[in-house]
Formats: structure tokens, sequence, C-alpha cells
């Protein structure tokens, strides 16, 4: 499946989200709080903690939970 011309990860596991921590995103939709981003090429679902982010915007990766990326604004 491909989003925004970036490929979507195959399954990976939790521990694998868990090396995301600390890296820097870009929000690739918009975030309300949940939405998607992009790390190295590949999407990922991800949330904030409530705040409304625009695509484009620098994010970096503060928690994992699950499958999903917690992210704040750099």
């Amino acid at each position: 499946m491909k989003t925004s011309g970036f490929s979507i990860p195959a399954a990976k596991s939790e521990t694998d989200y868990c090396s995301l921590l600390g890296k820097i995103a870009v929000a690739d939709t918009p975030l309300d709080p949940s939405g998607q981003v992009i790390i190295d090429g590949n999407v990922y679902s991800a949330s904030t903690d409530g705040a409304f982010v625009d695509p484009g915007r620098g994010l970096r990766v503060i928690r994992v939970r699950g499958k999903r990326l917690i992210v704040t604004l750099v």
C-alpha cells in the first residue's frame, strides 16, 4: 500500500517500533490528534497529546504505545 509516494512498512514488532524513539518525523497528514507521519521514507500511525499539527511540521517520537507512535512538535 502506498500513501503520498511513501511505503507503509510491513507489520513490524513493537520492539521495532521502540527503535523509533527519539527519531524526527514529518507530519504526512493533519494530526488531530491522530494521523500519519513519515520517518526515513516510511509512513507510521501517530498521535499527539491532543494538539493539532499541520502536514509538513517536524515532530519527535517521544513514546511508543503498541504500534502507534506518540509525537510532539520540535
